[in-house]
């Protein structure tokens, strides 16, 4: 089970973010990232967290995997991360997925397109994503 109480801390330190349609000097670094000619808050980037079995052997080695926007790019994945999280990121592999037909009945229509980033943290660094019941 997806720790709810997580999305909800992190809904709580985005509201405080002010969203600004320009990049200035005085914007907290930390709140807002400036990539790809455009300035975008950092709660926007990562979707929400992915939970398949490739995904949970990971947890062993301090990976985590988050679908994120697909035109965010590595330096502004790892500072949503340190910011929203609280730890610290050592490496970051990116994936982007096609889009996949799927047909309901005659029709044929496309699945959304994403992007996968899979996040090795620091050692004695923890991203609680399930609760303890």
């Amino acid at each position: 089970m997806i720790n709810k109480t997580l999305f909800s801390t992190v809904r709580s330190r985005t509201e405080k973010i002010e969203t600004e349609k320009s990049f200035s000097s005085n914007v907290d670094n930390f709140c807002v990232a400036y990539s790809n000619g455009k300035v975008e808050n950092l709660a926007s980037v990562i979707k929400y967290p992915l939970v398949t079995e490739k995904a949970t052997q990971l947890l062993e080695n301090n990976q985590y995997t988050f679908v994120v926007d697909p035109k965010s790019d590595k330096n502004t994945i790892k500072s949503a991360i340190e910011y929203l999280f609280n730890v610290k990121v050592i490496k970051i592999n990116t994936c982007h997925y096609p889009k996949k037909k799927r047909r309901v009945g005659k029709y044929v229509g496309l699945k959304a397109h994403y992007k996968k980033a899979i996040v090795t943290l620091k050692e004695g660094n923890v991203i609680n994503l399930f609760t303890e019941n």
